[in-house]
């Protein structure tokens, strides 16, 4: 990989993004079955996909280095924390175990997770949704002001709905060519 050109590593990139996995499903079929549940069994995952989503709603295709570098230092500095919109572990301690029962996997899926400025969630721990918006005012990912836009409340609908376009967009995006055949069969 390191030592062949530039087309010869997007072509095995493209290759290993179609094939089966140890299990036998297609790649594509696999990333989107995660993307339908819970993403925070494994650390990394969780990060690289809030990452990639956060990335997906900033200017990451300028050809502004200034911008480039702003949006990398965002996503890989030492400020990057995975939010959970509705707290997983909610400060109300008597709704604390009724909301885990309502929310189930959903709780911790791509619909309920956001990258935030770690300074910002650490402060605003485990609050309800209506006393993190100012909080979550002062962020620099482009995705705060777009959920605080289209949510004015926060429900377990609200995340399903944001879930459904989060996966839309990474799939898109991963596999630009392949989501729409890959959607018509998996639904």
């Amino acid at each position: 990989m390191i030592d062949g050109s530039y087309e010869n590593l997007l072509q095995f990139i493209d290759k290993k993004l179609y094939q089966q996995d140890q299990y036998g499903r297609l790649v594509p079929e696999a990333v989107s079955r995660l993307l339908d549940g819970d993403i925070t069994d494994n650390y990394r995952t969780k990060t690289l996909i809030c990452r990639l989503a956060a990335m997906l709603d900033d200017d990451f295709q300028t050809t502004d280095s200034k911008i480039k570098k702003q949006i990398k230092d965002r996503l890989f500095g030492d400020t990057f924390d995975v939010e959970h919109i509705q707290s997983y572990n909610d400060s109300n301690l008597q709704e604390r175990q009724a909301i885990l029962n309502e929310w189930k996997d959903q709780i911790n899926s791509i619909g309920n997770l956001v990258a935030l400025e770690m300074k910002i969630n650490r402060a605003i721990g485990n609050k309800k949704y209506s006393l993190k918006r100012d909080a979550y005012r002062d962020s620099k990912y482009p995705s705060i002001p777009l959920i605080l836009k289209q949510y004015p409340v926060w429900t377990k609908a609200d995340c399903i709905r944001r879930q459904i376009a989060e996966k839309e967009k990474i799939m898109n995006y991963i596999f630009p060519e392949k989501t729409r055949t890959l959607q018509d069969q998996i639904v």
